[in-house]
């Protein structure tokens, strides 16, 4: 009964949509603000695109 109603830290299956989203916003509204968070949600996208580059520049076999 405790878990329908939220109160043991369970968020019931329609709302965990709306609770992840809700998470994605503030996590952004804070890289906003904070350059540590920022460079640190960056990193992995900047890692991406070096790989993308390097597979471009490497010369087809």
């Amino acid at each position: 009964m405790r878990a329908e109603r939220g109160l043991c830290g369970v968020v019931a299956e329609p709302r965990g949509g709306s609770h992840h989203r809700l998470q994605r916003e503030n996590t952004y509204a804070a890289s906003r603000t904070e350059a540590r968070l920022r460079a640190e949600l960056e990193r992995p996208l900047k890692q991406i695109s070096r790989q993308v580059r390097a597979l471009k520049q490497s010369p087809q076999a």
